[in-house]
């Protein structure tokens, strides 16, 4: 990191970066390293290793994160968890049903095809979506879903 980058944010915002890059460890260490003191990173990141499935490959994720993995990372980097809840988390038996279900095809020839659905179905689970966020909204944390959600604070 070039000394013109370090503690000179206010906040970092990685959302759905992650999980793409093999030396995750080092990223939230740069990320530490470029916010001012007091400064703050807020991220998701795609959980849960048994959710895995052929969109994670085909999106190039190296992994899906446990919270107490995500957690030990952030510390290690030197944050304080100021927030963390799981998100996506009603929809999560259905997501893992879907990929169970993908995952007995003995090949798969679209890995898009579990995104596939049909508009009504989609309406549908934009609506549970829509009332997760007011649970979200309302302070109810989650211990599970399909992504996870952490706001860290620089700690001096």
């Amino acid at each position: 990191m070039k000394m013109d980058q370090i503690e000179c944010y206010d906040v970092i915002g990685s959302f759905d970066v992650l999980e793409h890059i093999q030396e995750d460890e080092k990223v939230l260490e740069n990320f530490y390293t470029a916010l001012k003191p007091d400064g703050y990173l807020v991220l998701t990141v795609p959980q849960c290793m048994w959710l895995w499935s052929a969109v994670d490959e085909f999106s190039c994720h190296c992994r899906r994160y446990s919270r107490d993995q995500m957690v030990h990372k952030l510390g290690n980097a030197g944050f304080q968890i100021e927030y963390i809840t799981s998100f996506v988390s009603v929809l999560c038996p259905i997501m893992f049903l879907s990929r169970l279900r993908f995952k007995k095809t003995a090949q798969i020839t679209d890995p898009m095809c579990e995104l596939k659905i049909s508009n009504s179905l989609n309406w549908i689970f934009c609506l549970i979506m829509q009332f997760e966020i007011l649970l979200l909204k309302i302070c109810i944390r989650f211990p599970i879903g399909g992504s996870l959600l952490v706001i860290a604070k620089k700690t001096i």
